[in-house]
């Protein structure tokens, strides 16, 4: 079980590869990240006519992503944006729902690892380790999918907010996107 903390100690040290993991992850287990930007694309083009949003909405999953970036990319400028995003909390809640997901992943493992420890009787702990790691785990879990939902909730109040605050420019922007696609 040490051995397994040692490495994943080890593993996490080495930024590069955290945001692979995130990723694999999430499309592996959750599908956070392609439901938010589903959700933040779809808001975003309320912005415009309903004959434009029909065609937005078209679009293929890579494309709208690359869209609703460029539109980000648009208004990172905006200070009172960035300082109203700050309030909403939504950075704060999504450190804590990768918290709750690397808990999960880490005390998964160590829950086969202790499990194994248990089954072989070398240890007379063992059991009483098992079931740390495994309610760690499952509890770790129902945090970061109530997290998850509460994300995603607060990513369609941010959508809403922007499309309610930027509309005139976030409709130019998409339009714009639009018509580099036609093209």
């Amino acid at each position: 079980m040490v051995a397994v903390f040692l490495a994943l100690y080890y593993g996490v040290g080495k930024i590069r590869w955290i945001t692979d993991l995130h990723s694999w992850m999430d499309r592996r287990f959750f599908r956070l990240l392609d439901k938010s930007d589903l959700i933040l694309f779809e808001g975003l083009i309320v912005a415009l006519d309903p004959e434009e949003r029909k065609e937005a909405s078209d679009l293929q999953t890579v494309r709208r992503e690359s869209v609703a970036k460029s539109v980000f990319a648009g208004l990172a400028d905006d200070k009172s944006l960035s300082n109203h995003l700050f309030h909403t909390g939504i950075f704060r809640l999504w450190i804590w729902y990768w918290i709750a997901m690397y808990g999960t992943f880490a005390f998964s493992l160590l829950t086969v690892e202790s499990f194994s420890l248990m089954l072989r009787g070398v240890d007379q702990y063992g059991r009483l380790a098992f079931e740390a790691c495994w309610i760690s785990a499952v509890g770790h879990l129902l945090v970061g999918v109530i997290l998850g939902y509460r994300l995603l909730g607060l990513m369609e109040h941010i959508s809403r907010l922007l499309v309610m605050s930027h509309r005139d420019e976030i409709a130019t922007m998409l339009r714009k996107n639009l018509l580099e696609k036609e093209e």
